[in-house]
């Protein structure tokens, strides 16, 4: 069977969508596996973020070496946290977190079972009397040495918000960004279902910035000691990138669509110049009044006077004199057989060449006999 000149083409062309289509899938698998995990291991808990008046404790793993005592200090003016509570973040080398809730009471102190292995600690000290939270502090490295260390806390605020795209719907899982002056190293956070989020800031100017899988938007406020601020962000700038590879497959297969179309063309280009080239290439008959399926015995050859004749005669009355010119002579009805001219036409036709003295009609019977003049043959 005799395969087609597009099939190769096709072939390639769901090749090359095969393979853009692993690039595609690919990436999007690392993604979700990515932030699935992120979720799992690296969002903080959204309801422990702020202080929550709520009576409710968090408690600690049991102690493997006895109790550190943290002693907690406003890092402006140096004086001790009192009369605070306390939400308390330990996180190990293996990224465990514990957590719990604690009180300072009347001195600035809190006394925590020591843990195995922490490595950072991060501490959100809030006030009963103030909206949001007061105070953040968030130590990385932290090396114990002794039973007490001290802890100084940048005065904070709360913030809540939501995210939502441009058509006002709610976003989950959008991944919610803290960038604010100083050197604080302020964990990313997650939407809930809701599309809600919480986060404890250190005053000042903060951006926060949301974005989702294809859209990202941001807010730039103010952060006061205190006090719970509402934000709302849109997710209305296109990620640049997003849709790169998706550009890329639209002008892949443009190009190979055009390739295609450019080679098919090509092909009936060359297979029509062939043709032509075949048609020009034969021999040309020479300008003989010869008809080759008949008996060349008969044929007969024509002087100047002829050729000039004929070149003034019209195409049907030149097909009757090359046709004499074969036979000599014929009948009437044998001209009209052979040249495929009703009888009344060629009645008219021979009458134009009889006037012209190039045929005579002689009557045999009920036939009328047809032949080529002596004059015009120069035999006279």
């Amino acid at each position: 069977m005799k395969k087609s000149a597009a099939q190769p083409f096709i072939s390639a062309f769901i090749t090359i969508m095969l393979i853009l289509l692993v690039f595609v899938v690919s990436p999007s698998c690392v993604a979700l596996d990515t932030f699935s995990e992120s979720q799992t291991n690296e969002t903080p808990d959204l309801e422990a973020q702020i202080f929550v008046k709520e009576e409710r404790t968090l408690p600690l793993l049991p102690a493997e070496n006895g109790e550190i005592k943290i002693e907690l200090f406003d890092s402006a003016t140096k004086q001790p946290i009192k009369d605070a509570h306390v939400l308390v973040e330990l996180i190990d080398k293996s990224n465990k977190r514990y957590k719990t809730i604690m009180f300072t009471g009347e001195s600035n102190i809190l006394s925590l079972p020591y843990q195995k292995n922490i490595v950072a600690m991060r501490l959100i000290a809030d006030f009963l009397d103030t909206e949001g939270s007061d105070y953040y502090g968030q130590l990385n490295e932290i090396s114990i040495n002794g039973d007490s260390f001290k802890a100084y806390l940048v005065p904070a605020g709360s913030v809540i918000g939501r995210v939502s795209d441009r058509n006002d719907n709610a976003v989950s899982g959008a991944k919610i960004s803290f960038l604010c002056g100083g050197e604080y190293d302020i964990e990313p956070t997650y939407t809930d279902d809701f599309g809600n989020f919480k986060a404890t800031l250190p005053q000042g100017n903060c951006r926060i910035s949301a974005s989702s899988s294809k859209r990202s938007g941001f807010t730039d406020m103010q952060i006061l000691q205190g006090t719970q601020a509402r934000v709302d962000i849109k997710l209305h700038t296109k990620i640049a990138g997003s849709n790169s590879l998706f550009i890329f497959l639209i002008i892949a297969v443009v190009l190979i669509l055009l390739i295609f179309l450019a080679v098919k063309k090509f092909r009936k280009f060359s297979s029509s110049e062939n043709k032509f080239s075949e048609a020009f290439s034969k021999p040309q008959k020479p300008e003989t009044f010869v008809e080759h399926k008949e008996d060349t015995s008969m044929q007969i050859l024509i002087g100047k006077r002829a050729r000039d004749i004929m070149s003034t005669l019209s195409p049907k009355e030149k097909e009757i004199v090359e046709l004499l010119l074969m036979h000599k002579s014929l009948t009437q009805a044998k001209i009209s057989w052979k040249t495929g001219t009703p009888k009344t036409t060629l009645a008219r036709q021979l009458e134009m060449l009889q006037r012209k003295k190039i045929v005579d009609i002689e009557q045999e019977g009920k036939l009328k006999k047809i032949k080529l003049t002596d004059w015009f043959l120069e035999k006279d």
